[in-house]
């Protein structure tokens, strides 16, 4: 299950790439949302060779990760030119917040990439359902996001699904 779980991140990073050449979208400052150690900021750093990536999460394993909270982001406006999200929005507080954090820091025509577990029984862990994309949009201020690309697609290890997202930000 664990490297299913790391091939599914590193899905969203590539798409990531993807969709940045195939726009013609420049994504020289990254940032990770969650990404506790260096293993997921590496990953971006191979795929993304020439920019500069910056983790956030609430505790670092690394003095390239900022401690910070994703609901009030130790950032300046429009500071990324990508923000990616990998599972952790279903552990928001205040989903708009979070989500408003990362509209926020990225830059206008930069790119925000998300991906959550969708259709399960919230818990205390894993709080929100955004259940499909059309809802998740709806946490973002109206009109502001283009969807570039995205999937829904099943895990193996369980019944649930899971919902990846790529979205230039106007």
């Amino acid at each position: 299950p664990a490297a299913r779980f790391i091939m599914s991140r590193d899905k969203l990073i590539q798409s990531l790439r993807n969709v940045s050449l195939n726009w013609n979208i420049n994504c020289k400052n990254i940032l990770s949302v969650g990404s506790r150690d260096d293993r997921e900021l590496d990953n971006i750093q191979a795929i993304f060779k020439k920019s500069k990536v910056t983790g956030l999460d609430l505790f670092s394993a690394s003095k390239r990760i900022v401690t910070g909270d994703m609901h009030n982001m130790p950032f300046e406006d429009l500071k990324f030119d990508a923000t990616l999200s990998i599972h952790n929005q279903e552990h928001a507080y205040d989903p708009k917040k979070s989500l408003g954090e990362i509209f926020r820091v990225t830059k206008k025509g930069g790119l925000i990439a998300i991906e959550v577990p969708v259709n399960f029984e919230p818990s205390a862990t894993d709080r929100v359902d955004y259940k499909n994309l059309l809802n998740l949009i709806t946490y973002f201020p109206e009109d502001s996001l283009e969807v570039l690309w995205s999937e829904t697609f099943n895990r193996n290890d369980k019944d649930k699904a899971n919902l990846r997202v790529i979205f230039k930000r106007k």
